[in-house]
């Protein structure tokens, strides 16, 4: 089963943004920029080209695998949960776990534009199941936001679990509901269909193979 999960080219950490791509998504003309920057001299420059270039590596892996949302200026891309960051499962305990990691674009203004989310009570988004909102259990965003220029792309990561509190909730998994993730910025609402029943078969039937 495992083979089935797409094979990852490269797995580079900078910062809080994780850069990867299948080994037939990386196009030649970005493995070219990544290699001419190995030629670079002086370190700090050499890696903020491999910087630049595992950025844009990052944008179009997922941009090739996954649906947009566009909500107002921002498109938000979620490749599912085959993917680098992007798990659910259940623990020895009974207590349900969901990893998501999205890459967010501003395609459509000339200005920055914010995503906040302070705290687990004060955050523009959340999973919900149809009844319940979930708040996050941790998250990366930047002193409560991420900022996006014109035309620049990010990724940021969420999990929901355990109550943290300050607000927070404990997440729960009902294999009769369907869950989604929600997005409430104030320059547009939406949401991100997830599909946890698919995501536990898969991730049981990993276990399963371990075994």
């Amino acid at each position: 089963m495992k083979a089935t999960v797409i094979a990852i080219a490269a797995i580079l950490l900078v910062g809080s943004i994780t850069t990867f791509a299948s080994a037939e998504g990386v196009t030649d003309s970005l493995q070219a920029e990544l290699e001419k920057c190995a030629e670079i001299k002086k370190a700090y420059e050499r890696l903020n080209c491999e910087r630049d270039v595992k950025d844009k590596i990052t944008a179009k892996y997922y941009k090739e695998n996954s649906q947009p949302v566009e909500i107002g200026p921002v498109t938000y891309y979620w490749p599912g949960f085959d993917t680098e960051g992007n798990t659910f499962g259940i623990s020895s305990s009974g207590q349900a776990m969901l990893n998501l990691r999205i890459l967010v674009e501003n395609t459509g203004s000339s200005q920055n534009e914010s995503l906040f989310c302070t705290g687990p009570a004060v955050c523009n988004y959340d999973v919900s199941d149809g009844d319940k909102e979930y708040k996050y259990s941790g998250m990366d965003f930047t002193n409560g936001q991420v900022v996006l220029k014109p035309g620049q792309s990010k990724i940021f990561n969420m999990f929901f679990g355990a109550n943290i509190g300050g607000g927070g909730t404990t997440f729960e998994y009902d294999s009769g509901k369907d869950y989604h993730f929600r997005i409430n910025e104030p320059f547009g609402s939406g949401s991100i269909p997830l599909n946890l029943g698919w995501a536990l078969f898969f991730y049981f039937l990993i276990i399963s193979s371990d075994s």
